[in-house]
């Protein structure tokens, strides 16, 4: 866009003010949002003001932020059902042993839940090998996530991340 003010005219106005809140929600500075849609730099501050105030902008803005909520929440919650998976797997879920010997469960049978806890499975001269993702790592993650661990709180010189203190909300009770 070129270097004209805004408010020659209507729709371009508001196309203006629209392209200012894209820069703004990326950005976050309103002065340098009004910069990039063509504003000069001595009036980027006051434009980037009168811009923030307006109602379109403010609706796109809170539209904007919506998505990106959901989005990372459903991120962050689907992230969190993996490791969560990983870290339950339970080795019968895809294979059953006896006097026998080993057989695989045929994947047809298995949730697409419990298929994204196969690292890998192959077949080669030794038979069939299937690897499931590390769950202790798994473990881990989730313990951080849920601020199970810190680091440094009781342990040793030898077991340095421990599960944290109990902490005591009111009376003698313990959480």
């Amino acid at each position: 866009m070129g270097k004209q003010q805004p408010g020659s005219t209507r729709s371009a106005s508001k196309q203006v003010a629209l392209d200012f809140a894209r820069q703004f929600f990326i950005c976050g500075v309103a002065s340098k949002a009004a910069e990039a849609v063509g504003i000069k730099p001595r009036f980027a501050a006051q434009y980037g003001k009168r811009y923030l105030a307006r109602q379109d902008v403010q609706e796109y803005l809170a539209e904007a932020r919506k998505i990106v909520d959901v989005k990372t929440y459903a991120s962050k919650d689907r992230i969190l059902t993996e490791l969560s998976g990983i870290a339950l797997a339970n080795i019968s879920t895809f294979v059953s042993w006896g006097p026998t010997g080993v057989v695989l469960k045929e994947s047809s049978t298995l949730s697409p839940d419990d298929l994204a806890m196969v690292k890998e499975v192959s077949e080669g001269r030794d038979g069939v090998k299937i690897k499931l993702f590390d769950k202790t790592d798994a473990l881990k993650l989730l313990g951080m996530e849920h601020g199970m661990f810190q680091k440094n709180a009781v342990g040793s010189k030898e077991n340095p991340l421990c599960v944290a203190q109990p902490v005591v909300l009111s009376g003698d009770s313990e959480v």
